[in-house]
């Protein structure tokens, strides 16, 4: 699955990811900004969820305490276990948010 965590009282969502990314896999996230959000019911409690998109130029380095591997994707070979169908919806938002 995609990095990622809770927001900090008042923290912008595009911030937040930008913090989760360096702290979970060890890469800058440069021109970072949301591009959609998913409200999803788990276990009887609203989730919502923002998704960051951006570039970086750095090699993953997992943390080994939540992520115990990181690998970067094309947008045309996610893997399919992404769960929730990011696989088929990621291509989608960004392509959107790209002009694509």
């Amino acid at each position: 699955m995609p990095p990622g965590g809770g927001l900090k009282r008042g923290e912008d969502p595009a911030l937040a990811g930008v913090r989760e990314l360096w702290e979970e896999i060890g890469c800058r996230l440069d021109q970072a900004r949301d591009i959609g959000l998913l409200t999803e019911n788990l276990h009887g409690a609203t989730n919502h969820v923002h998704l960051i998109l951006g570039t970086t130029a750095d090699t993953p380095r997992p943390d080994h305490r939540e992520i115990a591997e990181a690998a970067f994707f094309a947008l045309d070979a996610l893997p399919q276990d992404l769960g929730r169908g990011l696989a088929e919806t990621l291509p989608r938002w960004v392509k959107g948010e790209t002009g694509g």
